[in-house]
């Protein structure tokens, strides 16, 4: 690394990373695999992870790429079956895209039919009568 502390990165540290993306966060009691849960078990802060993954010589990307992955595939079926907290799981899963929220395309700009027109302003002429 130019202009920096040399980085430590062995293939000893890929090989744990891998142990851990590929189950060995069970055995350390977490409960789901993490980038900060990697972090701690390599002893390294995860600005080093995320720089060792932005070098296209080191395998680390994919490393972090199947940890997440893992992540929510993990959180997606414990929160399925009731073995996480909802809250929680709706925070882990916001990450990999999903959300509670309706998309509401308005995108189209065909008008109305009269048919569609006259029902509508049937159901706000109604409305406003209270009925």
């Amino acid at each position: 690394m130019p202009g920096g502390r040399p980085t430590d990165y062995t293939t000893e540290i890929a090989q744990q990373a891998w142990d851990y993306a590929n189950g060995g966060w069970e055995k350390e009691d977490h409960a789901f695999p993490s980038v900060v849960g990697l972090s701690d078990v390599l002893t390294r802060s995860r600005s080093v992870l995320y720089a060792w993954a932005q070098d296209p010589e080191k395998e680390f990307k994919d490393i972090l790429d199947t940890i997440n992955a893992k992540q929510e595939l993990v959180t997606f079926n414990k929160s399925m079956k009731g073995e996480y907290n909802a809250t929680m799981a709706k925070l882990l899963l916001g990450k990999h895209g999903y959300h509670d929220r309706q998309d509401i395309d308005v995108t189209d700009k065909t008008p109305p039919t009269p048919e569609k027109r006259k029902f509508r302003i049937g159901e706000l002429l109604n409305k406003c009568k209270g009925e």
